[in-house]
């Protein structure tokens, strides 16, 4: 496994200039020390998540956590449990399952122009919004 340094002590200044890239485009490249810095501890946190599912399972095929004194890891699965074979809804007693609806917004979108928003479909002023900073090029990274 290679050495990671990271200059702690750096991250800060990095995360101030890079503050401001809506003034000085230089500051991108401030940005792109931090994604790179992202991208190196992800790859290897993931790395390191493997080689524990592959001792634990080895060790216990059982396995679901452990607990030390400063992490917690767990082995679990995520999403739905169950799906719905939509083409037998009709043999599945209803208080087994929920209907979710969702606008299909292109969709919506042209109805809009045309006719308006529909009653019971209402727009939403107050979504969040965030920013977010992802590396052009991948390869890059490495």
């Amino acid at each position: 496994m290679s050495v990671i340094k990271i200059d702690l002590d750096k991250i800060p200044q990095l995360v101030e200039k890079g503050g401001d890239i809506i003034l000085d485009p230089d500051a991108s490249s401030e940005l792109f020390e931090l994604l790179k810095i992202q991208h190196q501890i992800n790859s290897a946190l993931d790395e390191a998540k493997e080689k524990i599912k592959e001792k634990a399972l080895e060790y216990n095929a059982n396995f679901s956590s452990v607990l030390s004194d400063k992490i917690r890891i767990m082995y679990r699965s995520y999403g739905s449990k169950y799906s719905i074979d939509k083409g037998r809804i009709g043999e599945i007693p209803k208080e087994l399952y929920k209907t979710s609806y969702r606008v299909k917004t292109e969709e919506l979108e042209e109805y809009a122009k045309e006719h308006g928003l529909p009653l019971g479909i209402v727009e939403n002023e107050e979504r969040s919004k965030s920013i977010s900073i992802t590396v052009r090029h991948k390869e890059d990274l490495e």
